[in-house]
């Protein structure tokens, strides 16, 4: 519970919990397609700000998903006072538990919060599976930049194996079956937050 309530002090200035703009995310859903009765799941959800974009733009509902009982009251008091009752619905407690529960859905989101499934890989896999074929996902990994230095990882606590160049995030994706969507004249191998489709089925 500590945890949960030193992330939140931590981003209590920041809009979005997670390393993604209001340009971005707004090119992300656009992207996705959807319209009104379009039904989104965001999985570690925070503060919910992708979803409520979701629905105040698109005319979509929500369902939210986060293990932070901090984060989903700053999530329902944001809601309350921008969303119609019922186009949003919140929920505590493990994404893989609601996963096996949900219905499916037009969208599927995961950003910064792939270790909720077990890595990147396995996101990708638990995604796919809850969206329509005509579904997206939008998920946002972790990346290095650049082969990260020894001392670096030491102070992280991590290894060099931990994450992917943005390079090999976009190869995980094609080899789980799914392909992605960009931009018009937005290189593949930018480092932007990955927008995937399913194969149409």
């Amino acid at each position: 519970m500590e945890r949960y309530k030193f992330t939140r002090i931590a981003h209590a200035d920041y809009l979005f919990h997670s390393p993604i703009g209001a340009a971005k995310l707004a090119t992300l859903l656009e992207l996705a397609r959807l319209s009104p009765g379009s039904r989104a799941v965001d999985f570690g959800c925070g503060n919910a700000v992708v979803l409520i974009r979701a629905i105040e733009t698109y005319g979509a509902t929500g369902v939210g998903v986060d293990v932070s009982p901090f984060a989903l009251a700053e999530a329902r008091a944001r809601a309350a006072s921008r969303l119609a009752s019922g186009s949003l619905v919140l929920r505590e407690g493990a994404a893989t538990e609601y996963v096996s529960i949900s219905e499916r859905c037009d969208l599927a989101v995961c950003i910064g919060a792939t270790d909720v499934f077990g890595g990147y890989r396995q996101t990708l896999l638990a995604l796919a599976s809850l969206i329509q074929p005509e579904g997206h996902l939008i998920v946002g990994e972790l990346f290095w930049k650049r082969p990260p230095n020894p001392e670096y990882l030491k102070a992280l606590g991590a290894t060099k194996d931990d994450y992917q160049s943005h390079a090999g995030n976009v190869a995980v994706v094609e080899e789980v079956g799914l392909r992605f969507l960009k931009p018009d004249g937005r290189s593949l191998r930018q480092p932007i937050s990955v927008s995937a489709r399913s194969p149409c089925g």
